[in-house]
């Protein structure tokens, strides 16, 4: 079958590992995957492994500025390919209403990605509302929405999303990507061979929870560090926020890095950590790829609660509040063996339970798009 897949965001985002994932599921499934995706100025289009990449030129990472020439692009990209279905990866106008104009041209089954709450990160009431109510605006219209979680698949139940309508979809990884490679990485910051060095890998915008890890971190006795790992537009508000609370000493910053070079930087780290905003309603509805990809390289974990992280109880320290989570870090580094002994346990788990491959066979044939 021949798919289309639009992204919403540009190479540099989060969701563009989902996105390429599914790609390469689908291709490594024999179908034809094309996938279309936003590239920003000084952005770098990355390998395409297995799908056609094509790039859409844009002049800014903020989609505002350039939602109408991407939205003509996709749109004449999907007259030339006549796909079978299309793909929307988040529901935003420059995806989503030339795939619905492509179901009109020639027949394509329009499938929406729902991967997160984005209203709410919008700033202000009024921005989350309109947002929300675009959103939902072309769910409504597809011909299905995939999610990833239940919390997801009861928010669209309770805006009146039909449930026939909601496949599942769910949050992977690629478990080639996380085996070990031969040959030099990249080099801890000097004077720090003897530290215990904690790892913190994000998109450095709305959704990076570092405030409270600094303040956990600048507290805790002994010698750590923290490798915040990824770039993004409040990059540098981070670094002024770490000075602010005192962890700048013990905290470095990569900026933005290929999704490879992240891996690669990730395997430096002893103990990986991740936290979420329990008291927000939009952290429940997360299922984060880092607590997966955390996993696949047989990192040690702790975590606050929210999102899906009770999924992976057995193989995860899952934290209360700051205190709690401090103390979690000092008993993994205690005894950093049997803490790693048990992440090669997560390791197996969550490579067997959330591979691409498998995950997407499965919505395929649970949405009924294998007897398209």
């Amino acid at each position: 079958m021949k798919f289309c897949v639009l992204s919403s965001l540009t190479a540099r985002s989060g969701s563009s590992i989902r996105n390429r994932g599914v790609c390469r599921a689908l291709a490594g499934l024999g179908h034809s995957v094309t996938y279309l995706e936003p590239l920003a100025p000084g952005e770098e289009a990355a390998l395409a492994e297995g799908f056609s990449h094509e790039p859409v030129p844009v002049r800014s990472a903020r989609p505002l500025f350039w939602m109408l020439p991407a939205a003509l692009a996709n749109l004449a990209r999907l007259r030339e390919l006549k796909p079978a279905a299309v793909l929307v990866m988040k529901p935003f106008p420059h995806t989503a209403v030339p795939a619905l104009l492509a179901r009109r041209n020639c027949g394509a089954k329009v499938v929406v990605d729902f991967d997160d709450l984005d209203s709410g990160y919008a700033a202000g009431a009024l921005a989350r509302r309109l947002l929300e109510w675009m959103q939902l605006f072309f769910i409504r219209r597809a011909d299905l929405v995939c999610v990833h979680n239940g919390a997801l698949r009861e928010y669209l139940s309770s805006r009146g999303v039909a449930p026939e309508k909601i496949s599942w979809l769910g949050q992977g990884i690629e478990p080639e990507k996380y085996a070990a490679r031969p040959g030099a990485g990249p080099a801890l910051p000097p004077g720090w061979e003897s530290a215990t060095v904690l790892v913190y890998a994000a998109h450095l915008g709305p959704a990076a929870a570092l405030e409270p890890l600094f303040e956990i971190v600048a507290g805790l006795a002994g010698n750590f560090r923290l490798l915040v790992i990824g770039g993004g537009a409040q990059l540098e508000e981070f670094k002024a926020l770490a000075r602010r609370l005192g962890a700048e000493g013990r905290t470095h910053f990569t900026g933005y890095l290929s999704h490879p070079e992240t891996i690669a930087w990730l395997r430096l780290g002893q103990i990986a950590l991740n936290y979420l905003y329990e008291e927000q309603p939009r952290d429940r509805f997360r299922s984060q790829i880092k607590i997966r990809e955390y996993l696949a390289l047989g990192l040690p974990v702790v975590s606050s609660r929210g999102g899906d992280i009770e999924l992976f109880r057995e193989f995860v320290e899952i934290a209360g509040d700051k205190t709690d989570f401090a103390g979690r870090i000092m008993k993994l580094a205690a005894d950093l063996p049997s803490a790693a002994a048990r992440a090669a346990r997560g390791r197996v788990w969550v490579t067997e339970k959330y591979s691409w491959p498998g995950l997407v066979r499965e919505w395929l044939a649970g949405s009924g798009l294998d007897k398209l």
